[in-house]
């Protein structure tokens, strides 16, 4: 099935609160990759042919009205980029901003729908665009003093194999 609408314009990320962990000073480069590079619209369509929403469908109106609240951030311990998707609050049934959602169903489609163009748009840049070098505490000085089996780095490190006697 899938959507046949136009892509709207990206969200808006280089200016979203901030944690700790996450790399902010990557934010202004997401935004130039969704924008200008045009990781949106390139994700967007993926999502729009593959999702199960249709052009009439009342949740559709309202994946559209939230998409600008989506965020997109750099998470530093995980070395790939993360998504916070909006939902559908609980009072729903009491906000006007919410008169396109008729039912609990329609609530929890646009909830699917959304966390899914999140995923989406978030593989799309990290296996597309992104060419960031790792950061965080795996990656620190002890590591490149030590090596990659340094305080919890074992995943990482490959023994060579074994000689069988």
């Amino acid at each position: 099935m899938g959507l046949s609408v136009t892509p709207p314009d990206p969200p808006v990320v280089d200016g979203g609160a901030v944690d700790e962990e996450y790399d902010a000073e990557r934010r202004g480069d997401l935004q130039a990759y969704l924008s200008l590079d045009n990781a949106w619209g390139e994700a967007f369509d993926e999502w729009a042919t593959d999702t199960s929403l249709t052009d009439d469908d009342p949740a559709t109106a309202v994946v559209l009205r939230l998409i600008p609240t989506l965020d997109f951030y750099w998470y530093a311990a995980r070395d790939r980029v993360e998504y916070d998707a909006p939902t559908v609050p609980d009072d729903w049934p009491d906000r006007e901003a919410y008169a396109d959602v008729d039912s609990w169903s329609t609530a929890s489609t646009v909830d699917e729908e959304l966390d899914s163009l999140g995923a989406t748009v978030a593989n799309t840049l990290d296996d597309y665009f992104l060419d960031w070098e790792p950061t965080g505490r795996r990656h620190s000085t002890y590591h490149e003093m030590f090596g990659d089996q340094f305080n919890g780095g074992d995943d990482d490190y490959l023994e060579p194999p074994s000689e069988e006697r």
